[in-house]
């Protein structure tokens, strides 16, 4: 009894022994000392991969950092340049803006110098036309002084000269190509179409005055030409063409007479006050261009201007 006693104490005491350091490093390791030194070694292998893991997760971490600066660059790079993209799509605007305003400045700048030009060609070209019209003027009173026809008429005062010779020897035909081969110079003289026009009312009425007078107006510039067309209208369209006439041509000093003759006694049989003011009216507005020879320029035959005249005052 005693051994086993004894025996059951010294066992108890070793299995504490082995419970102790099996709890530290196994039990194969209390048996053999190389596997305690493998496993303590990998314990430290283990506390290393932790302290690698750890590395690696702070350089993931840095990575993350070093990715979200590297994207905040980038967008602050897109940002820059986007700036810069609108200051250069300004920068061309406002040089378009510049070229722009500086091709219309010299546009308008030519415009008016051309305009100038055209004043200047315009003004030359009335003195030109008043020179022509006394040197007609001229050579018709010399063959008017002469009598007789032009055998080969060449020139306007000769074709003008001709027309009324062969008009006063009722010769109307030749009387009326005459007037025709005048008009194709589209002289601005306004005693031939006023003539003309009388001798083609008597031939072919006032529809067939009108016609010849519409067709001659097409072709020519003459305004001469243009208001007696205007004259070959039936009262009250006449009138109102006349007024249209004046409005876009103010200076034109015959259409003033012509005016006065649409409120005449002649022409309407019995005048009312109205009339005879607007009659007055105008007539004053004619002789008033008489100042200075401003009429003559109108008129080749000056006997025509002198019965103008006399009937105005």
């Amino acid at each position: 009894l005693i051994f086993a006693t004894s025996a059951a104490a010294v066992a108890g005491g070793v299995y504490g022994l082995q419970q102790q350091t099996n709890a530290q490093n196994g039990v194969i390791a209390s048996l053999v000392p190389a596997i305690a030194g493998l496993q303590q070694s990998m314990g430290i292998v283990s506390a290393k991969v932790a302290k690698i893991e750890q590395t690696v997760t702070q350089t993931q971490k840095t990575v993350e950092q070093v990715k979200q600066t590297t994207d905040t660059v980038a967008k602050k790079t897109d940002e820059i340049a986007s700036v810069q993209q609108q200051q250069t799509q300004q920068t061309a605007q406002v040089q378009k803006t510049t070229e722009e305003v500086k091709k219309q400045t010299e546009t308008l700048a030519a415009g008016q110098a051309q305009q100038q030009a055209q004043t200047e060609k315009l003004q030359a070209t009335t003195e030109q036309i008043a020179a022509s019209i006394d040197t007609i003027a001229k050579g018709f009173a010399a063959l008017a002084a002469q009598g007789g026809a032009i055998a080969e008429p060449k020139r306007p005062d000769e074709f003008y000269h001709n027309a009324r010779v062969y008009e006063l020897s009722g010769d109307m035909l030749n009387a009326r190509r005459s007037y025709l081969a005048f008009a194709g110079f589209d002289v601005d003289a306004i005693d031939p179409y006023t003539r003309f026009a009388t001798l083609l009312r008597v031939q072919d009425g006032k529809a067939g005055a009108r016609e010849v007078f519409g067709a001659l107006a097409d072709k020519g510039k003459a305004l001469s030409i243009k208001l007696v067309h205007i004259q070959q209208f039936d009262d009250a369209q006449r009138l109102d063409k006349l007024h249209a006439f004046i409005a876009a041509h103010p200076d034109f000093a015959p259409a003033y007479f012509l005016l006065a003759q649409e409120f005449s006694e002649d022409r309407l049989g019995a005048q009312t006050l109205a009339d005879k003011r607007n009659e007055a009216k105008a007539l004053t507005k004619f002789a008033s261009y008489e100042k200075g020879g401003g009429l003559l320029k109108y008129f080749v035959d000056q006997t025509q201007l002198a019965d103008w005249l006399d009937r105005s005052r």
